[in-house]
């Protein structure tokens, strides 16, 4: 099987933009639309992508604004370190060993899924213990 060095960029890329929606500190935000945070949700903690995805992938927002993504995808872990702040329901992420930023809306849904939002496509993370 030929090795694609290309494949771990375009993961990486389509990971710093999905860390992109996190938060710097508390990130406890009221309600201003449909779909903002309510009193008390917060980024912070480690969550599990949910749904249809091939890899087992992880964040975990710290509140001293750091942003661990992690791929599993059975052979290895793949792990991106990154920094994060959050703008009202976006998330601004960057990558300091690539610098790139990149912006994600993000939103609870009522059962406290996180959907992350990245330029229409939307993935979705429960919350980890």
């Amino acid at each position: 099987m030929a090795n694609t060095p290309g494949k771990p960029q375009l993961v990486l890329v389509t990971f710093t933009v999905l860390l992109l929606a996190s938060c710097h500190s508390d990130i406890r935000m009221s309600p201003s639309a449909n779909n903002q945070p309510s009193p008390g949700q917060t980024l912070i903690g480690r969550w599990r992508q949910v749904g249809q995805a091939a890899d087992e992938i992880t964040m975990e927002f710290t509140n001293d604004g750091k942003l661990i993504y992690s791929v599993d995808t059975g052979d290895k872990i793949q792990v991106i370190n990154m920094v994060y702040e959050v703008s009202g329901d976006q998330i601004v992420t960057d990558q300091p060993s690539h610098p790139q930023k990149a912006i994600s809306k993000f939103y609870f849904e009522p059962s406290g899924i996180l959907v992350v939002d990245h330029e229409g496509e939307k993935t979705r993370f429960m919350r980890q213990p």
